[in-house]
């Protein structure tokens, strides 16, 4: 027999850092999941890790995320930048996908039922919407790069947002950004540590050194 998942999907309204909130389980109202991460193309060599994204379909009958709904429980919370998560407890237990939230699009219909979709982004078009300028640096490792343009871009710190590696790669002599989009900066370190930048499922940013 095959295994069925449970599963769930899960915003913080109350932007706090949990999903406990009353609303914030809206799995009972989810009416269609697609969501993707992983590289552009089909290669360990060449593919390079995109920006995930995720689009939610749920029940809006309520008209309780219709952000011009004054007596909706969630005025004033139905704004752009809410953490969003799909998550498994069965068969296998793990979080899938985690992003942000970019767009809320209500859908009304005249006959039918009323929805509304979600339109999410990962974490690295998330770090991707700030530039950063970073005074030039000599004689560092990958690493303690990618981790200062993450700190710029206002990216979380510990072991629950980033996993970094040191690089062991040839140490970088001198370099710098002004005014360059965080991701776009990244890339350019990726590219000189021959590493690899990517998102893992519980949403933490990883850079894996050239080794």
């Amino acid at each position: 027999t095959m295994a069925t998942g449970t599963y769930f999907v899960e915003v913080d309204w109350t932007n706090d850092g949990t999903f406990t909130a009353t609303g914030e389980d809206v799995t009972a109202r989810t009416l269609r999941v697609e969501f993707f991460r992983g590289r552009d193309v089909d290669s360990q060599l060449t593919g390079r890790s995109v920006a995930g994204s995720c689009q939610i379909l749920l029940n809006n009958q309520s008209g309780d995320y219709n952000s011009f709904n004054s007596s909706s429980p969630l005025t004033g919370s139905l704004v752009p930048g809410r953490l969003i998560q799909v998550r498994a407890t069965g068969p296998t237990a793990g979080t899938m996908w985690r992003g942000y939230i970019d767009r809320i699009l209500p859908k009304p219909s005249v006959k039918g039922l009323d929805t509304v979709v979600f339109e999410c982004i990962g974490p690295l078009g998330f770090v991707n919407l700030k530039d950063v300028s970073i005074p030039m640096l000599t004689d560092v490792r990958a690493g303690t790069v990618i981790g200062k343009i993450l700190d710029q871009a206002g990216w979380p710190t510990g072991n629950a947002y980033r996993d970094i590696d040191t690089g062991t790669g040839t140490v970088i002599r001198r370099i710098w950004f002004f005014r360059r989009p965080a991701l776009e900066a990244m890339r350019e370190v990726e590219v000189t540590e021959a590493g690899f930048l990517r998102v893992a499922g519980n949403g933490r940013i990883v850079f894996e050194g050239r080794h």
